[in-house]
């Protein structure tokens, strides 16, 4: 996990407490991403959930994080493909960030 560039987060929305969920993934891997790229993937979204995007976003801010959040099947390879591809946007997105920072 030390040199990934990010990590993709996928969280089972018909879990008992998916918000809990996120929030323990988000915890416990809280000293990698903190400089990392991440990408949530909510999946299980087909099925009823007291849940909405927004209820997700909200765990995210709470604990400092600002990702792309999506709605997924992950018995799909498009769109895992999807999750992949944002994850690699986020990470060329942050190193452009770095070097402006750094006037390079």
């Amino acid at each position: 996990v030390e040199n990934a560039l990010g990590i993709v987060i996928l969280v089972d929305s018909a879990n008992k407490d998916p918000l809990a969920d996120l929030g323990f993934f988000l915890s416990s891997f809280s000293k990698f991403i903190q400089n990392k790229a991440i990408v949530v993937g909510i999946t299980r979204t087909d099925l009823p959930s007291q849940h909405k995007l927004d209820d997700y976003h909200r765990v995210l801010k709470e604990h400092h994080f600002n990702p792309p959040v999506f709605e997924v099947d992950a018995r799909k390879e498009k769109e895992i493909s999807m999750l992949v591809q944002a994850l690699l946007f986020s990470v060329d997105q942050s190193i452009e960030e770095q070097m402006t920072e750094c006037n390079l």
